[in-house]
């Protein structure tokens, strides 16, 4: 059985998490359609964990749904609002340490996977509307320090995203070294009461449990959007 949260809206538009599969999602304008995407995300999610020697446990397709909240979001674009019950609760360090691990793996795959690629692929729009692979990686790292915001009463004292880095990967790099050494250990230092603390922005509401559940997911959704986009675009150019 696997344990499901979700987001859903008036127009039945839906979104699903499985928070024991990190990264694992499915959404869809349907409650099936949302299901049937996360019962094959489920299985991705599982491939690449074992893929780098971590626990997974093998998904089913029996779901029970632990939690809904409406979805304030944009289901169908995979813009997740949700807060949930999961999201309130304190965090032991070793979610930090599980955090780390994950977003060390993801960006390994993610640096490899365009390692060498040509400026010609990393610029091309295949659809008009749509971003390129660069524009992908970029989003990766503005989201990266975007979450970091998310824990202080006014966000727009902390140091703009356009400070870190010249161009694109020095940008993803430099995010990233201050997301593991400036706010994981800061998150790190965190009483018990900090760890439940609830900030809200523009009507969404965060604690540092949820942004770190948000950066795993959010960065693993996008690489496996890079997996399936970076052969297209290669042999479109090539």
């Amino acid at each position: 059985m696997v344990n499901v949260w979700a987001e859903t809206n008036e127009r039945g538009e839906a979104i699903l998490f499985a928070f024991d599969y990190p990264g694992a999602c499915g959404w869809g304008p349907s409650w099936t359609d949302a299901v049937n995407r996360l019962s094959r995300d489920l299985r991705i999610t599982h491939t690449w964990m074992v893929s780098h020697g971590l626990y997974c446990p093998s998904p089913v397709d029996e779901f029970h749904v632990v939690e809904i909240v409406p979805a304030t979001g944009k289901p169908l674009e995979c813009d997740s609002e949700g807060f949930f019950n999961w999201d309130n609760d304190s965090f032991e360090d070793g979610l930090l340490d599980e955090t780390v691990k994950l977003l060390s793996f993801s960006r390994q795959d993610l640096l490899r996977l365009i390692d060498g690629v040509s400026d010609d692929v990393l610029d091309a729009r295949l659809t008009q509307g749509k971003r390129t692979i660069r524009e992908i990686v970029d989003h990766i790292a503005i989201a990266e320090w975007w979450y970091t915001t998310r824990l202080a009463a006014d966000p727009s004292r902390a140091r703009p995203w356009s400070e870190y880095g010249a161009d694109v990967l020095s940008r993803l790099n430099e995010i990233r070294n201050m997301f593991l050494h400036e706010f994981v250990p800061m998150l790190r230092r965190m009483s018990d009461r900090e760890r439940q603390q609830v900030f809200e922005h523009r009507g969404e509401r965060w604690t540092a449990k949820k942004v770190l559940r948000r950066a795993v997911w959010h960065e693993l959704l996008h690489l496996k959007q890079l997996y399936r986009l970076v052969p297209k675009v290669v042999s479109a150019v090539w």
